[in-house]
């Protein structure tokens, strides 16, 4: 609607909400053409140079195929995205199918051991310098989330191959709130304490010891994250 209040967002994000919305909810399913920019603009109350800006973005991403002369056209999207895809749909969760997130965790968990692996062989050091702070971890969900987050990503940067690195940055918003809820639960707390612990610990005895505890310790919150998803 023209006069619907848009709280906060910004003009280009109002018109990427207003429009991924109605792709997501089968107003504009695939295959089908979108209205005029024109039209679409006064409809949602922007300006048309503000929605061109967004179509050209999202057809960068692969939501839809702009042509010259021609209507806009919602893709395949499900079928033809890509990773630049994958952060703006992980903000409407909503619309994800049933499973979505949890097959990105087991994404998540099919990489991890090997980055681990790479990670240890190359500067083993860093990692076990990281690890060191667990003890002085506050006991709550934010904590967690930051430093499991950041072990993440420290292993990813020390892995040595940048294309982890660009799948796990799209990851971020979606597995931060996951997380968030994941460690909430306070067995989950405790897992990762463990966890953390005996990877330390694991660490000394090789990169392929730790990519066996690390596949053997996601088998044990799999469950966790099942539910939670």
């Amino acid at each position: 609607m023209k006069n619907q209040k848009r709280g906060v967002l910004r003009p280009a994000e109002f018109a990427e909400q207003k429009l991924l919305t109605g792709i997501l909810d089968g107003t504009y399913p695939v295959g089908s053409f979108l209205p005029s920019e024109r039209d679409f603009a006064v409809k949602i109350g922007v300006t048309r140079a503000t929605f061109r800006e967004t179509l050209q973005r999202l057809a960068r991403e692969g939501w839809i195929t702009i042509k010259h002369g021609r209507p806009t056209r919602v893709n395949d999207y499900w079928n033809a995205g890509g990773l630049g895809m994958l952060a703006t749909l992980t903000r409407y969760g909503k619309f994800l199918p049933k499973g979505f997130l949890f097959h990105l965790i087991e994404v998540r968990n099919n990489m991890l051991p090997d980055i681990a692996e790479l990670a240890v062989l190359k500067a083993s050091d860093k990692i076990i310098e990281y690890l060191k702070n667990h003890p002085k971890l506050k006991d709550n969900a934010p904590a967690f989330v930051k430093f499991d987050w950041e072990l993440h990503m420290l292993m990813v940067k020390l892995s040595g191959n940048p294309i982890f690195s660009f799948i796990f940055n799209d990851f971020e918003s979606i597995y931060t709130m996951m997380t968030l809820k994941h460690f909430k639960i306070e067995k989950a707390r405790e897992l990762a304490k463990n966890y953390y612990k005996e990877l330390l610990d694991t660490i000394e005895l090789g990169h392929e010891a730790v990519g066996k505890l690390i596949k053997s310790r996601l088998k044990k919150s799999g469950e966790i994250w099942k539910g939670l998803t």
